[in-house]
């Protein structure tokens, strides 16, 4: 498979595009984990729609960053995402379970009440 022009000339601007979107969801994943609300605020400045893209990116598989928030426990992560995007918590991963079956599954009552 090759590309001629006219299709070269969108292929690396499309490219370099999917990179970046791939680079901020990683970086909007590693926040998750450690629960940094000040690098998930600076990422939803810079990009506004980021929460609406994560789960169809590669680090997130399935997941919404409220299922790994929930999985963390990290209280102040969860509170500032359901801020954001409160419909998060009613998404479904591939196990067909919300965040807040992960949370009580986990033991993590204070999640549990958030949600």
């Amino acid at each position: 498979f090759f590309l001629t022009p006219p299709f070269t000339s969108w292929v690396t601007p499309v490219l370099f595009a999917m990179n970046e979107t791939e680079e901020v969801a990683k970086r909007l994943y590693e926040a998750c984990l450690s629960g940094s609300v000040e690098t998930l605020k600076a990422l939803i400045e810079k990009d506004p729609l980021i929460l609406d893209r994560a789960s169809s990116t590669k680090c997130f598989s399935s997941d919404t960053p409220l299922h790994v928030a929930a999985l963390r426990s990290h209280l102040e992560f969860t509170n500032a995402l359901l801020s954001w995007k409160p419909t998060l918590a009613a998404e479904l991963d591939l196990r067909r379970c919300t965040p807040l079956h992960l949370a009580s599954t986990k033991g993590h009552f204070k999640i549990v009440q958030e949600l």
